[in-house]
């Protein structure tokens, strides 16, 4: 019976509260990423750079009396109206014979004295390009001999 009044005992006896959970939040503190802009100099935008022309003159032996071309320049060049390109020449002498020009070997330039200068000659053709470099030659029209010839650059316009 002991053992009977214990379990009696021991149920009829209050129940102990059990134990209650508060929940605890504990923060840690983490570091962020952080992004550090650093500037660096960057080049400031420029023009493109610009084609200067230079001039080359390539004299050939003149079989013409009368017209040096050993010392011949190219002093004017420019558009025409109509698609067309024009190169004024200056010779130490004067022209006697008319002459031809060939533009890249076949484009054919006509050319005439300047009216006001005898010792002018202008070479007027179709125009062969634009932002080029191109090579003219000027040629005897009786015999068909190259007498000079001359790089030159055709700007944009």
């Amino acid at each position: 019976m002991v053992f009977g009044s214990l379990l009696l005992l021991a149920a009829c006896s209050p129940a102990t509260p059990a134990p209650t959970i508060t929940p605890t939040l504990t923060v840690y503190s983490t570091r962020t990423p952080t992004i550090a802009a650093t500037l660096s100099p960057s080049p400031l935008p420029t023009q493109p750079p610009v084609h200067t022309p230079t001039i080359s003159i390539t004299p050939i032996p003149s079989p013409i009396t009368g017209a040096d071309f050993s010392q011949a320049k190219l002093i004017r060049h420019g558009f025409v109206a109509g698609y067309n390109y024009f190169l004024t020449f200056e010779l130490t002498s004067s022209i006697t014979r008319s002459v031809y020009g060939m533009v890249d070997q076949n484009k054919k330039y006509a050319c005439t004295a300047e009216p006001n200068s005898s010792n002018r000659i202008r070479c007027v053709g179709w125009l062969p390009g634009v932002d080029k470099w191109k090579t003219i030659t000027i040629f005897d029209a009786e015999t068909n001999s190259a007498l000079f010839e001359q790089r030159f650059y055709i700007p944009m316009q």
